[in-house]
């Protein structure tokens, strides 16, 4: 199993603010499922999204892509 957790502040795309707490669980890096919690209205969509997610290796660490389901 996988877990990486993650916590970004910064402005959401109006420039508010925000804090957006992500959690992301696996079997395999090309398969995971992120948990996401906001405190930005405008990203609260994330919190209800069915998303995915793919990990991979760069040059730098890791590239992690999130992708909508729908």
């Amino acid at each position: 199993m996988l877990c990486a957790i993650y916590l970004l502040e910064g402005k959401d795309f109006n420039g508010n603010k925000c804090s957006v707490f992500i959690e992301n669980n696996g079997e395999a890096l090309e398969k995971c499922t992120p948990i996401i919690v906001t405190n930005s209205a405008d990203l609260q969509f994330l919190s209800e999204a069915e998303l995915t997610a793919k990990v991979t290796p760069s040059e730098y660490g890791v590239e992690v892509k999130i992708y909508n389901n729908k």
